[in-house]
């Protein structure tokens, strides 16, 4: 990666530690096509880093930056002891000058670099960047980055999971290393070549170094089955840099490379055409081989590596790879190629997509940019003057003066840095294992208790129904003489209903079911057709370009009377049909949902209607149809068949915002499954819009049993604080919600938040059978980071058993948020398959059912969390996309989630997703989720005692 002393010709007398005032020739003669392999490999690593889609296998690039250091010194070593040999100084290889080339080669940038990635670290880093910075420094100080990284637990191959700014200092560390280490080795060889120097001590070498690279192969497939380790070992990774030593070996017995550029025509013609199938070769594995493939760990790596000293030596001799590569553009960058290598991660972990919203493109040219002037910028004025021991022109002391010094400022501010980080992610093996633990401290000889689930409403056929209107205005709503009372079942609730005509059809069954029923009361509310929630617009629907009706456009009025009058607990609020078309917001111009303008102007409407009922009134929200497909042959004019969907599912996305904001006592009712829950809508709806008589009254039962649950939530938060020294009062104590979780790493991290919660506020006994890495889709093959894998995940039918046999739950939570919407092979199929695919919907149906009913084996309550967005590959600019990542995924599972629930009366959602939106950064904020998936214990907590507890206690 670096400038090799020699390449410039000023040879070894380059620091002016010659042995003579007349400094021999040139160990090596500057060849431009070398500084072009160089130019190429840092463009592969770049690319790579910098997610370029046909670059998958750029980081190998390194290992031609290995291979060609590997030659470069061995040449110059090996020149140098030829030279010593002949003169009769036998043993006496300048070691102390070889070594103090490197330093002042090496160490500005390095030291530049390091301070760049303090920097980044401290400015933008997560936590867990923070935390580790100090350890990273020294390591990377120390030239042992690459086991600091791998004893750590730094795989390369997750670098979506906040990576260090230094990670790449482990190639240096190798390199470093082996600068240490093979000058020894040359001095070695010349101490057994008494005669014919040249040529004994290059035969001994080419003996040593193929040695030496079958000993690396031989350990890298010692450790195949530990890819980190082969990855970041010395040993593993040596075999690379030997095949460059070999190179040189074999090319010095030969009598050295300006000898090889003066050879036979045909041998000349005949590197030069191996050159042109390693060029192939290379461009081929830079673009093909993956960082996951398994090859890499069984010889891969190695036999790379001679690929690369087979296109090193063609570029010495003149044909036309030389002449490509001696291109004055390649030539040039791989002049600045250490300075690219060293400044490029940290830069481009600052330059991120969250802090620099461009395309893809527009942002890789401009961490190019960035990086390549940063690095000619040093080249100039920091690596070259401190090369050639001039003075810097920006310092005021010798350059070496402050070289100690500044290793060590690095290395305190970095460990002071650390110090002050958070407190660490969570470990989830230890959080499994104390889980684990407490739950096996649970008697299981205990049965299940009876929760006493409330009986269901009929559906619509109550003997003795007689059309009316119920009794309104009454002031009882709650307990005994109006007063709340602890441990009292709460009253039954009047409900209202308020929106457009979809709105009389829901009203006039709820009319029909609620008189004489001793489970829900029915309260006048306000319907018109034709009702838009936007007021005082223009609307250009089916019937033509009109203003809103009169009754909405003042619903302060109208629907305040009715509200005064009934005084209803719920008021379910259906409204949103007239949004999806245009509208004049008052401005003179049409605007649609999607339009910013207009997305807010709804969402602030949403906050007025939630707003105009009173804190102790439930607020239901009616979700529209999204399926075009199922509208038949009355269609909405206007809209085509992918617009109204796309409308139809922001407009549904805005209820669960506003119903996220104003949690807990308003919720969304979710059409769009209870469609699929009870028959599908070609069914239910056969002309595409209205639904007949029966399926009506279905309906309407279903509103009643979701609007009955909203009221209990409601209800019971208003029940006063219990005393916790009451108890010794006589007085009852407060009951403690036994909550037991379910899922994958997810949630794991949901699990501390509540187990703290419960430990810090009380009310809660939380226990959890959640397991890292492992979803409930069970058997077959899936995709682990891009990486085909088995299932590998104990059953959890019989841990499912044991868990509710012996914490006997009240909740059941399920967090399974990633593994399930990765591609799977289902057991005996060999097609891969994700949501979206109805062969792997039904088989992920069907085992998630299998669980949920498990889970509710002793009466518990069953609530499945839809979980917002995931992004695998923050932090990590050149990661591949992975395809669980793709967040139209994660939208088809929260809905296949809502179907289930929707069909198993003891299953409740709580939308996390809608609630994680409300974050300060959104769903994705990085403090609240740094890695873009989970949860840190401090958020979940956070998270816990801001909503979800208040969630589950309502369940």
């Amino acid at each position: 990666m670096d400038g090799i002393d020699g390449m410039d010709g000023t040879g070894a007398g380059d620091d002016g530690t010659s042995a003579g005032r007349n400094p021999p020739a040139p160990l090596l003669p500057y060849v431009p096509a070398l500084d072009g392999v160089r130019g190429v490999a840092v463009l592969a690593v770049v690319g790579f880093h910098g997610g370029v889609s046909w670059l998958g296998g750029g980081f190998l690039g390194v290992s031609t930056f290995f291979t060609l250091s590997g030659f470069l010194i061995s040449s110059l070593l090996l020149g140098e002891a030829q030279q010593r040999l002949a003169g009769g100084a036998v043993g006496a290889i300048g070691l102390r000058a070889f070594w103090t080339r490197r330093i002042r080669r090496l160490v500005p940038a390095s030291l530049a670099g390091l301070i760049l990635a303090v920097v980044v670290a401290a400015a933008v880093g997560t936590a867990d960047q923070q935390r580790r910075i100090g350890g990273d420094a020294a390591g990377a100080l120390a030239d042992v980055a690459n086991w600091r990284f791998l004893v750590s637990g730094q795989s390369y191959g997750e670098l979506f999971a906040a990576p260090s700014p230094l990670l790449h200092y482990w190639s240096l560390a190798i390199e470093e290393q082996f600068y240490l280490v093979l000058p020894v080795l040359v001095l070695t060889l010349m101490a057994v070549a008494a005669r014919r120097p040249q040529v004994r001590v290059a035969r001994r070498a080419i003996a040593a170094f193929t040695v030496l690279l079958a000993a690396s192969v031989v350990a890298t497939l010692a450790h195949a089955d530990q890819p980190d380790r082969v990855y970041y070992g010395t040993d593993t990774r040596a075999a690379e840099l030997l095949a460059g030593c070999l190179l040189a070996a074999v090319i010095h017995a030969g009598g050295g490379v300006t000898r090889l550029r003066r050879s036979a025509a045909w041998l000349r013609v005949g590197l030069a055409s191996v050159a042109v199938g390693a060029l192939v070769a290379t461009l081929l594995a830079f673009s093909l081989v993956e960082q996951s493939s398994s090859r890499l760990a069984s010889g891969g790596l190695a036999l790379f590596g001679l690929c690369s000293a087979a296109l090193i030596a063609g570029a010495l001799v003149p044909g036309p790879v030389a002449g490509l590569l001696s291109l004055p553009p390649l030539v040039r960058l791989g002049r600045v190629s250490y300075g690219v290598y060293v400044y490029h991660w940290p830069l481009f972990l600052w330059l991120d997509r969250d802090r620099v919203p461009l395309d893809p493109g527009a942002l890789l040219a401009l961490r190019l940019a960035v990086t390549l002037l940063v690095a000619a910028v040093s080249f100039r004025y920091l690596e070259q003057p401190v090369r050639r021991r001039q003075r810097l022109p920006w310092l005021p002391v010798p350059s070496r003066y402050p070289a100690v010094a500044t290793a060590l400022a690095v290395l305190v501010v970095a460990t002071r840095l650390s110090a002050l980080a958070p407190p660490p992610a969570i470990d989830y093996e230890a959080q499994e294992q104390m889980f684990q633990d407490e739950l096996l401290a649970e008697d299981p000889a205990v049965e299940p208790t009876d929760l006493g689930e409330r009986p269901p409403l009929t559906d619509g056929t109550l003997p003795g129904v007689t059309l009316g209107t119920a009794p309104v205005g009454t002031t009882v709503r709650t307990g005994s003489g109006g007063a709340v009372v602890p441990g009292e079942e709460a009253p039954p609730p009047w409900i209202a209903v308020y929106g457009d005509r979809n709105a009389s059809v829901s009203t006039y069954e709820l009319l029909t079911q609620l008189n004489g029923s001793a489970d829900a009361h029915f309260a006048e509310g306000s319907v018109a057709p034709l009702c838009s929630l936007l007021r005082h617009t223009l609307v250009r629907d089916v019937a033509g370009v009109h203003a809103n009706e009169p009754a909405c456009d003042n619903r302060s009025d109208v629907w305040r009377k009715a509200r005064d009058a009934a005084r209803a607990d719920v008021a379910v609020v259906q409204l949103g049909a007239q949004e999806l078309y245009a509208h004049d917001l008052g401005g003179g111009s049409w605007h649609t949902i999607g339009d910013p303008e207009f997305d807010a102007r709804v969402a602030a409407e949403l906050d007025d209607v939630i707003g105009f009922f009173t804190d102790s009134a439930a607020v239901m929200l009616f979700a529209l149809p999204t399926d075009w497909d199922a509208l038949g042959a009355t269609r909405p004019w206007l809209l085509d068949a992918g617009t109204y969907s796309v409308r139809a599912q922001r407009f549904n996305e805005l209820l669960r915002e506003a119903a996220a904001r104003h949690a807990p006592r308003t919720s969304v009712f979710d059409f769009d499954a209870w469609l699929a829950a009870n028959g599908g809508p070609w069914r239910l709806r056969p002309n595409g819009v209205k639904l007949d008589p029966g399926t009506s009254a279905k309906l309407a039962t279903a509103i009643a049993k979701d609007a009955i649950a909203l009221h209990d939530v409601v209800w019971r938060a208003t029940l006063p604080t219990p005393d916790p020294g009451a108890a010794g009062n006589g007085a009852a104590p407060p009951s403690t919600q036994r909550i037991l979780v379910a899922g994958d790493s997810t949630g794991l991290a949901v699990a501390v938040g509540l187990h703290n919660f419960a430990d810090q506020r009380g009310g809660m006994k939380v226990a959890s059978v959640a397991r890292s890495n492992c979803g409930l889709v069970r058997g077959g093959r899936l995709l682990d980071k891009n990486a085909e894998t088995d299932y590998r995940c104990p059953n959890w039918q019989p841990i499912f058993d044991d868990a509710v046999k012996r914490f006997r739950p009240d909740v059941v939570l399920v967090v399974d948020a990633i593994w399930e919407i990765t591609d799977h092979q289902i057991p005996g199929d060999t097609v891969w398959r994700s949501v979206g695919d109805p062969v792997y919907e039904r088989y992920l149906m069907a085992e998630l059912g299998a669980a949920f009913d498990t889970l509710h084996a002793g009466g518990a309550t069953v609530a499945v969390m839809l979980y917002p967005h995931i992004d695998l590959n923050r932090g990590d600019p050149g990661s591949k996309p992975y395809p669980g990542g793709q967040w139209s995924r994660m939208d088809r599972y929260n809905e296949i989630l809502r179907r289930i629930a929707a069909g198993r009366p003891f299953m409740r959602t709580v939308d996390f997703q809608s609630y994680a939106r409300t974050f300060p950064g959104g769903e994705m904020d990085a403090t609240m989720r740094p890695d873009g998936v989970h949860l840190t214990s401090s958020s979940a907590f956070q998270v816990v005692d801001s909503w979800l507890a208040a969630q589950l206690r309502a369940l």
